[in-house]
């Protein structure tokens, strides 16, 4: 895991693009021929309040999307009143700019990670 460095959140969408700039195969993940993206500083983006996002563009099942999974500093998010997804979702939306739709496809056994894809 990466040492955690939260940024202001304009400095994290300014970084987005790199995060999004190179199509990631998630079967070579899978099949442990590629590190995840949660490896690659591109990828993470550490909010103020104690929330972690990793975000990519991925291929997944001959689909191209943008997958994004969240993580947090339990005891910083409680002070921000909003449900731990919801502020996921918020803060995907503030470094991205995306206004269409996220799915919430996968929460991992053991650490309980929420990840989502976009959708049109």
């Amino acid at each position: 895991m990466l040492p955690i460095r939260p940024e202001p959140t304009t400095l994290l969408a300014g970084r987005y693009p790199a995060a999004v700039a190179e199509l990631v195969d998630a079967a070579a993940i899978e099949r442990g021929e590629r590190e995840t993206p949660g490896k690659d500083p591109r990828h993470v983006f550490d909010f103020e309040d104690g929330t972690r996002l990793i975000v990519s563009r991925e291929l997944i099942e001959g689909a191209e999307v943008t997958h994004f999974s969240a993580s947090v500093d339990v005891e910083r998010v409680k002070s921000v009143g909003l449900g731990f997804l919801d502020l996921a979702v918020c803060h995907f939306r503030e470094i991205s700019g995306w206004k269409g739709g996220v799915k919430l496809v996968l929460i991992s056994e053991g650490k309980q990670i929420p990840h989502w894809v976009t959708v049109p």
